[in-house]
């Protein structure tokens, strides 16, 4: 099963397209695509829990760094990305097409 489906892209990350599962889904085995939305299951949260808190003893890195590595197994990417996330100052946009500046 899945771990976490990335729904969201930055810095213009795409999926290979030797890679594609169904029409929109890639993987597995892809590390975080940004967090600015995605999908996580039971064993991807899982996953996560013990890795912050088992391991790490808490949060040190940001979350897009944490997941990768540990639900990479499990890892797809959607495509076309439901939202794109900006750098500061940057903009971005939601499913609708609408861009929308940072503040």
């Amino acid at each position: 099963g899945y771990t976490m489906v990335m729904l969201s892209t930055c810095l213009s990350m795409r999926p290979k397209q030797e890679d594609r599962k169904t029409h929109h889904l890639f993987g597995p085995g892809y590390d975080s695509r940004c967090t600015g939305g995605y999908l996580t299951s039971l064993r991807g949260s899982r996953l996560m829990l013990v890795e912050v808190i088992e391991k790490r003893h808490g949060i040190d890195r940001p979350s897009d760094h944490a997941m990768n590595g540990v639900i990479n197994p499990g890892g797809y990417w959607y495509e076309p990305p439901l939202m794109e996330q900006a750098s500061e100052g940057g903009s971005s946009y939601g499913g609708s097409g609408v861009r929308h500046r940072s503040a």
